[in-house]
């Protein structure tokens, strides 16, 4: 039990403790011990604003175990000044474990049952760990999974998944100054004005690696609305992937002269009926910086459209592969629009179509503009630009055998024919699949992860169940391959004027030497700074994967020798010193460790492991390469590890001992029955007097099929 945890003396120093500002209150749905004070688990409140009244205002703590948590009154949760509520606990914890919390393992939720608001902010306070869903208000009806109204909160480390509001259905700012980190906005609906995800008007706001996935808004902004020339929003590291909206911004809609800046940020798969499909912004100014824009889909401008007054700064921004659907010749596949002042440096425009699959990137008018150093297709006036194919990483495509959608997690599978993807090695780039329209453009979809014939999304891949398989498929990638003429090509960026753009996308510093030819920097265009163009500056990291775990033979006879090879590759594209692989079989007290020699980009080795096992089933072999750390700045250590399972039996009719029976197998119990050499291969299938007929006999059936 939660309770038994808690000694006496544990529960005596809470209670000390709870007499002064700053107090610990405690919060669990469990406590079925009808008294409830919030100074032990074994007496926590049952319902969190009975911990926030508490506490606060003045101060404290409200700790809050796992479990669903609502109320007959609107909001269920009501902040308070000064008062910081944390959910994901597992009911135990002592005062000095905070650091034990864990929200993913203990899921704590508010809900609202589709018929409450579920919390407001408070100046000063902190909401941290909690699933907030279900969340519909029925009066003040913007912002319905939290409503801020003149206030200043922290939201970290929440999810807002399936609430609804006119506005704001995750998250609602009026007047208010938040800071809003590793949050996830999922499947959030906005009834009217829009923000599907979030609403901010009048407002100011921080928001840090938050992601926004399948959100919708009746109106504009299906992830992101914002309102008031005196909101102005910065976003880093965020990701915004299959959002919709009805009108302007499926992404993010910015209007009444509300400014905006993007870094790192990644818009993948955000469909729209009007402007924008990543971002749509009206009158001010605008920013984005080390942005990637794919798959994205709208009437004008399929990743961007700016429109009217307020200036445009793009720096190292990759806008590949989005759709406009007007039928006019001025509509920007990727970008589109009109501003008081546009500068573009180092940006890759490329692959921007029309829906009748014309080229067009880029249809765009500003009183003052400047591009540079960038690489666009079709050409572009300006400085050092180029028209040269970015030599993106390649892709793949095919046909997909069957797709699933869990709206649980907002997420969808993807199971392809004749997979054969390296695991973990897609995440990040994008998925198109085939429309179910054919007048439409294809659907696009950030992948999430991916396994040999499997690849997980963001979102609804059935689009509703009006996509079924089989349907064609292609994984587009943004990143360059070491060859693109885009690398060392771009300017430094580094001054204001462009950005002070001084990391890339994955926070990697600028100015890497991608060719390799020393500090006086490559031929014109580059300023000789080796600012790569695009998002990503390519950096020649190893990228140590197991690629392989076979058996040699592949069926291993009990009691016998066998080898365990496994294949050491390096994906990435700098070369590896000496490293370390671990392999761990079925009954070794710890793992053992072999050498692995420097390989080359590309390069693999295959390290041997000799093991002997009695017979028995789901023996079990873990490698890992690079167990050590030897290979510094591991790009994707989700790679690194390959497990497989297998049987040790006695295959009495695979001769060659190659997991199946087959016609080589057949000429061998042949051979040895005419007495001709068979390397010691046991053909005596049935043990009775030596190899004849019968045997012979016995193995034909069993490569039949037969018993």
């Amino acid at each position: 039990m939660k309770a038994a945890a808690w000694t006496v003396c544990l529960a005596a120093a809470m209670a000390v403790s709870l007499s002064a500002s700053g107090a610990i209150w405690l919060v669990d749905a469990d406590n079925v011990s009808g008294v409830e004070d919030g100074t032990t688990w074994a007496t926590a409140f049952t319902n969190i604003q009975s911990g926030v009244d508490a506490a606060g205002p003045g101060g404290g703590q409200v700790w809050v175990a796992a479990g669903t948590y609502t109320s007959a009154a609107s909001p269920v949760v009501a902040m308070a000044t000064d008062v910081a509520i944390y959910g994901g606990f597992a009911g135990s914890e002592s005062a000095d474990q905070f650091d034990l919390r864990d929200p993913q393992a203990n899921v704590t939720i508010i809900d609202g049952e589709n018929a409450r608001r579920g919390v407001t902010g408070a100046n000063n306070a902190i909401i941290d760990g909690f699933t907030i869903t279900h969340c519909v208000p029925t009066t003040t009806s913007w912002g319905g999974g939290m409503q801020c109204e003149n206030t200043s909160p922290t939201v970290s480390n929440c999810t807002f998944q399936a609430n609804a509001g006119s506005s704001g259905g995750g998250l609602g700012l009026s007047g208010s100054s938040a800071v809003i980190r590793d949050c996830r906005f999922l499947d959030n609906e906005a009834t009217d004005s829009g923000g599907g995800g979030l609403y901010a008007a009048n407002s100011t706001a921080t928001i840090v690696r938050c992601l926004f996935a399948g959100n919708e808004a009746d109106d504009n902004g299906g992830g992101v609305n914002a309102q008031g020339a005196s909101t102005d929003l910065t976003f880093s590291d965020c990701t915004f992937a299959s959002n919709e909206a009805w009108q302007d911004g499926a992404g993010v809609y910015m209007a009444g002269d509300s400014s905006a800046t993007f870094s790192g940020c990644r818009f993948v798969g955000n469909e729209i009926s009007g402007h924008g499909g990543g971002i749509s912004s009206e009158d001010g100014d605008l920013t984005i910086l080390n942005c990637v824009f794919t798959g994205n889909t709208s009437l004008y401008g399929g990743a961007i459209s700016k429109w009217t007054d307020g200036d445009l700064i793009m720096t190292n921004c990759t806008l590949r592969r989005n759709w406009c659907h007007a039928g006019s010749a001025f509509s920007g596949g990727n970008l589109y629009g009109k501003s008081t002042a546009f500068r573009m440096t180092n940006c890759i425009l490329w692959e921007g179509l029309k829906d009748d699959g014309t080229p067009n990137e880029m249809d765009f008018y500003a009183s003052t503009r400047s591009y540079s150093y960038n690489d666009v297709a079709g050409g572009l006036a300006g400085t050092a630009n180029i028209d040269a194919d970015p030599l993106f990483l390649p892709g793949y495509s095919g046909t997909i055998s069957a797709l699933a959608y869990d709206a649980a997690t907002c997420q969808s599978t993807v199971t392809v024919e004749s997979g054969a993807f390296l695991p973990g090695t897609l995440a990040g780039q994008l998925l198109q699949v085939a429309p179910v329209d054919q007048y439409d453009p294809p659907c696009g979809y950030l992948i999430v992860a991916n396994d040999a014939a499997t690849i997980t999304v963001w979102a609804d891949v059935t689009r509703g169940g009006a996509a079924t398989a089989p349907r064609a498929y292609e994984v587009l990638n943004w990143r360059l391959q070491d060859t693109s003429p885009c690398l060392d090509t771009g300017r430094d960026a580094s001054e204001s004027t462009y950005g002070a753009v001084t990391t890339d996308i994955d926070g990697d510093a600028r100015g890497y030497d991608g060719l390799n030819d020393g500090p006086t920097g490559p031929p014109e265009p580059g300023d000789g700074s080796d600012y790569d163009m695009g998002a990503d500056e390519l950096i020649r990291l190893p990228d140590l994967a197991v690629s392989a775990v076979t058996l040699l033979p592949a069926a291993p006879l009990p009691d016998e020798e066998f080898t365990i090879q496994v294949t050491v590759l390096n994906v990435g594209l700098g070369n590896a010193g000496p490293s370390v692989l671990s392999i761990e079989l079925t009954g070794d007290a710890t793992p053992l460790t072999y050498p692995v020699p420097a390989l080359d980009a590309g390069a693999s080795y295959v390290v041997p492991r000799p093991a002997t096992l009695p017979k028995g089933e789901d023996y079990s072999v873990t490698a890992i390469a690079d167990s050590e750390g030897d290979v510094p700045a591991d790009p994707n250590p989700a790679n690194n590890a390959l497990t497989r399972v297998f049987d040790v039996s006695v295959p009495a009719c695979d001769i060659d001992r190659d997991g199946d029976v087959d016609a080589v197998d057949v000429q061998l119990v042949i051979n040895a029955a005419l007495g001709l050499d068979i390397e010691g291969r046991d053909a005596d299938v049935n043990d009775l007097d030596g190899v004849n007929a019968v045997d012979v006999q016995m193995v034909i059936n069993a490569a039949l099929g037969i018993l």
